[in-house]
């Protein structure tokens, strides 16, 4: 029996009765396929798994969706396998599951909620992030001498075992949670060791220190600010920066970050470096600034999923083939109105080659996230003609209640802000996008009691209009 195990190819490894799971051998990969469980042949010996006899050969092990749980020792001590596909599925990992494997990273979905005793212990990769369903994490689960960043999206700081992490905390650089939670994890047990690098996910992003990054856990928006050149990018690839180098895509692109899905990189800032963003798979949106003038090379390369790139810069930047490479799903271009031509038409530039994608937009403003997966604005349009919002944004007017102590929002129908009018946007993307049009807004603006003000305002700034507006 022990011969046909180590020469089997596949086989059934579910609990009869409880779903179906079966294992296959296909070159290098280990692949898994069903529903429920993966049985328990062993709680403390890896050679008893009918796949081991292939341990030397695995350089990955893939787990379908459907399958529910990883038992204890199911992969320990698979030296060559470089990188696990985890499904969406997926609720507990057992004691000792991967084990001194060669993982440089892990995607960890959300849906779990437990991870055994020395699951990942003594893997290569320098951070981790942990999904905000984990609820309990065990003795020694990440203990490595690698592990430098630890990033987690949980708002209840999850139990830990002993050395959760490591066993000396002065090797732990940064603890990243939601700047929310940042008092209860520097109170919570075991958690608490880690003291002040238990922080919000931001610093600087040049030596100079004068641009920062700031990244937002709840809408998974990253935030570049400042003056001069970006030159250090991987600040934000580590995973504990709250998902980007930890978040791997779960449909096939294993081993590519994609916690980031938004980047707002603001005014004054004049490069980004080479491969800044380069294979961030989750990315949909970006927002390059009037101040930019140079993007490095690739710096956008192999980000499958960008589909709308907003440029405020009136001189495009020089771009080549490999700026935006293998980004595929570009569907939007807004930029300067006056600027369409030079950028459809100009090949000195480089954004010729997506002139089909290319928009003239008025303005373009990052709106800021109250929930995840919306975004709220304000915008007084003073540009001096029409403008209409986009299909993922609502704009309203402001009226006064009866007793006038309440603000009633309502919808513009037609989406069109005439000129010299202030409303309130509620977007599904972090970059509201504004364009000019000819026509002319049906909405009745008379009761409308938002009044622009025509400067910009800190984010909770009281600004005084009179009492007749609000």
């Amino acid at each position: 029996m022990m011969c046909m195990s180590v020469n089997a190819q596949g086989g059934n490894c579910g609990y009869p009765n409880l779903g179906d799971v079966t294992w296959e051998l296909e070159g290098n990969n280990l692949v898994f396929s069903g529903t429920g469980a993966i049985k328990t042949f062993s709680t403390e010996n890896p050679t008893a798994y009918p796949w081991y006899g292939h341990a030397g050969v695995v350089e990955q092990i893939i787990i379908g969706e459907g399958i529910t749980s990883i038992p204890d020792w199911a992969f320990a001590m698979y030296v060559n396998c470089m990188s696990i596909s985890l499904p969406s599925t997926l609720k507990s990992i057992g004691n000792s599951a991967v084990e001194e494997c060669a993982l440089w990273n892990v995607y960890l979905p959300e849906g779990l909620e437990t991870i055994g005793d020395y699951a990942f212990m003594d893997n290569n990769f320098s951070s981790i992030c942990i999904p905000s369903t984990v609820t309990a994490i065990g003795e020694a689960a990440f203990r490595s001498d690698d592990l430098t960043d630890i990033g987690c999206y949980a708002s209840t700081p999850p139990t830990l075992g002993d050395d959760a992490f490591c066993d000396d905390p002065d090797a732990i650089n940064s603890v990243y949670v939601s700047s929310v939670n940042i008092a209860a994890y520097q109170e919570a047990e075991g958690w608490s060791i880690f003291g002040e690098k238990i922080q919000s996910p931001s610093g600087f992003c040049n030596e100079g220190e004068t641009a920062t990054w700031a990244f937002d856990m709840d809408t998974k928006t990253l935030m570049i600010n400042g003056t001069g050149q970006v030159t250090d990018h991987l600040c934000w690839e580590s995973a504990g920066m709250g998902g980007s180098g930890g978040g791997f895509n779960p449909d096939g692109f294993i081993g590519y970050p994609c916690g980031i899905e938004h980047v707002i990189i603001g005014e004054g800032i004049t490069e980004i470096p080479d491969y800044g963003f380069y294979m961030e798979v989750g990315i949909t949106s970006v927002t390059l600034p009037s101040t930019l003038t140079t993007i490095g090379d690739g710096a956008f390369g192999e980000c499958f999923n960008l589909t709308t790139i907003v440029n405020k810069a009136a001189t495009p930047q020089v771009i080549d083939e490999y700026t935006f490479d293998q980004c595929n799903e570009i569907a939007a271009i807004y930029v300067p109105s006056a600027s369409v031509n030079t950028y459809k038409t100009n090949d000195t530039y480089g954004w010729n080659a997506y002139g089909e994608y290319i928009q003239g937009c008025a303005d373009a403003i990052p709106a800021n996230g109250v929930t995840p997966g919306v975004y709220w604005a304000t915008y007084y349009n003073s540009t001096g003609g029409n403008l209409i919002v986009d299909d993922n944004t609502t704009a309203y007017i402001g009226t006064l209640n009866g007793d006038e102590d309440q603000v009633i929002l309502t919808v513009i129908d037609d989406k069109i802000i005439p000129n010299d009018e202030a409303v309130v946007l509620k977007s599904t993307t972090p970059i509201p996008v504004l364009q000019n049009t000819e026509e002319e807004s049906t909405f009745d603006f008379y009761y409308n009691y938002l009044e622009g003000v025509g400067e910009v305002k800190e984010i909770g700034e009281v600004i005084d209009v009179g009492s007749d507006y609000c």
